[in-house]
């Protein structure tokens, strides 16, 4: 079975209970944004802070041994941050 991104119903839920910015919890687009720049941060060895890692972490898009992005993640997240027609 092809694993895929997570749906916005997943996201909404993830973010619930969370304050992680002002305007952010009101845009599901901003919210996917924040996941894909926290899963590309991750491939480069950057930290992000314990909220958003947290989040990738409950929503499956990373290793629990290791704390590495799965490959479908990273295409989910390219999707995002890269626009179709780029």
């Amino acid at each position: 079975m092809r694993r895929t991104g997570p749906t916005d119903e997943q996201i909404i839920q993830a973010f619930k209970g969370t304050d992680f910015g002002p305007e952010i919890n009101e845009s599901v687009s901003n919210k996917k944004l924040l996941i894909a720049a926290a899963l590309f941060k991750r491939v480069c060895d950057y930290g992000d802070g314990s909220t958003i890692t947290r989040i990738i972490e409950d929503l499956g898009l990373v290793s629990a041994r290791s704390g590495c992005p799965f490959i479908f993640a990273l295409r989910w997240a390219y999707r995002i941050l890269i626009p179709p027609n780029y």
